[in-house]
């Protein structure tokens, strides 16, 4: 669901005085009879920065297209190439966004799309409308509107987007007879991502039906969705446990980001799983946007939550998370996030559960058989927009039932100060993962790096990092947007200085869906 979060979608920009822009594509935009096998070549009016550009699926770029078989850039880095496989009879856009110029100074600040067809014709209808403001401070001028085939509750399957004029009406062409589901985002903060705890806006029409005419009069109003507290997330889970069969029971709670009050906009999850049924893991995810059910049923994808964990005692005896927050803030967590690190980001990430099996494991004192509150406050270096070095990180642990701090580990990850001695690709975590998991790796010298995601079929699936890196300790994050089962991850590091070797190195990981 985050990803979806990341829009920034389409329609042609015109050139504006003090912007990046794009000056071209190929195909051009309404081109027909594309063939299967093409390349996208997609012109700027000057070079672009391209440290971290185009390195995830949807990053800087949104679109129905499959996964480029392979990117590139011009000399000059005016011209960036994806090359794709498409289907037959099929439309596709794409929109570029949020890049800035190679000399920092200019930004593009108004997406930029083009749409083609393999087919010998697009589809007929439209989708028009208007976006409203709501109970926003948001404008809906040059609103983003997108329509999908799967409901946004899930991974949205992009079909077809457009872009709002200034007064927020739209209109979408080329859509197909079909069910959609419509929204619109705002990149308000102009960052390159909607995220509503940033100050972003979203909103959601009703679902739509196209059945040979054009649907116009639709209407969508923007909201703002606030982080999701301990106690909100403790109502929808009590509301949506019915939905689970009666033999789960819950093993792991954990949230990938937390403010200061024990809030979160990433969503909370609760793992659950059966003793009777090992290999059907369940989980209920309560986000900004809602709660959904994943159920696992594949017999591959035996977990570390059924393998590792026990059954966590009723959460109406937990401490909450706003509490437990409050103690670490009181032991030092309020000092070590308001340090001054220049360069660096703050993270705060919360868990409950039998810690000693998971990375709270250098705490010391940790009883095996116990569960805890963990809290992890980690500074990183951003190296693209899901690429991070761990530099600094202190982890505090709390009693289950009053949040009391039992326990710290304070750890200086190998930054930019400290070689590692050797390369080397770490063991993904969480592993098995649902959806996003962390992969670390060392770089003992400066190397060409390329960490790429198959499936057991060989074929490629992903490529999280494809760049030069100096020396130091990495971790990429990897947010899946394939189907549940094994895939295998690869590390290539082709040092630069003169006599060094290749390095290769595989692992496996398991996605739950």
């Amino acid at each position: 669901m985050r990803k979806f979060l990341t829009i920034a979608l389409l329609l042609l920009a015109g050139t504006a005085w003090g912007q990046l822009t794009v000056t071209g594509t190929i195909p051009a935009d309404g081109t027909t009879n594309v063939p299967l096998t093409t390349t996208l070549a997609i012109a700027f009016s000057v070079p672009i920065d391209t440290a971290g550009a185009f390195q995830g699926k949807e990053q800087n770029v949104l679109s129905n297209l499959p996964q480029p078989t392979a990117m590139w850039y011009s000399a000059a880095q005016e011209t960036v190439y994806f090359s794709v496989n498409l289907s037959p009879n099929t439309a596709y856009f794409a929109a570029i966004y949020s890049l800035k110029s190679k000399t920092g100074g200019l930004v593009m600040q108004t997406p930029f799309g083009v749409r083609f067809t393999t087919g010998s014709a697009f589809p007929p209808y439209s989708i028009s409308g208007t976006v409203l403001q709501g109970a926003t401070s948001a404008s809906p001028a040059n609103a983003l509107v997108v329509i999908s085939s799967t409901p946004f509750t899930d991974d949205p399957t992009f079909v077809m987007g457009t872009i709002a004029d200034g007064s927020g009406s739209f209109t979408m062409p080329y859509v197909a007879n079909g069910t959609y589901y419509v929204a619109a985002a705002l990149d308000v903060v102009l960052d390159g991502q909607i995220d509503p705890s940033l100050g972003d806006v979203i909103g959601f029409g009703p679902t739509t039906v196209v059945n040979n005419a054009n649907v116009t009069d639709l209407t969508i109003v923007f909201m703002e969705y606030p982080p999701v507290t301990w106690s909100a997330a403790l109502d929808s889970v009590a509301q949506h446990i019915g939905s689970l069969p009666s033999d789960r029971s819950l093993r792991f709670v954990n949230c990938w980001s937390a403010d200061s009050l024990g809030r979160t906009s990433d969503g909370w999850q609760f793992s659950y799983a059966s003793p009777s049924n090992p290999g059907a893991p369940s989980a209920i995810e309560v986000g900004t946007m809602g709660t959904r059910i994943r159920t696992f049923t594949d017999p591959d994808n035996i977990s570390w939550i059924e393998n590792t964990l026990t059954q966590l005692p009723a959460l109406s005896g937990a401490a909450s998370a706003d509490s437990f927050v409050a103690k670490v803030e009181r032991a030092g967590g309020l000092a070590y996030r308001n340090q001054i690190k220049p360069g660096l980001t703050f993270l705060r990430s919360l868990s409950l559960g039998r810690l000693a099996y998971s990375g709270f494991w250098r705490v010391p004192g940790l009883n095996v058989d116990t569960h805890y509150w963990g809290a992890e406050y980690r500074w990183v270096q951003q190296v693209n927009d899901s690429t991070t070095v761990d530099v600094y990180k202190e982890m505090y642990v709390g009693n289950f039932s009053n949040g009391s701090i039992i326990g710290t580990a304070g750890i200086k990850d190998n930054g930019s100060s400290e070689v590692p001695d050797a390369f080397s690709l770490g063991q993904n975590y969480p592993n098995p993962f649902n959806p996003s998991t962390q992969i670390g790796y060392a770089i003992a010298s400066q190397s060409h790096v390329k960490i790429e995601v198959f499936n057991l079929l060989g074929q490629k699936v992903e490529t999280l990092v494809d760049r030069e890196l100096g020396a130091g300790n990495y971790t990429v994050e990897w947010t899946a947007k394939v189907s549940s089962g094994i895939y295998l991850y690869r590390m290539e590091a082709n040092p630069s200085a003169p006599g060094s070797h290749r390095f290769v190195q595989t692992r496996k990981l398991v996605l739950l869906q």
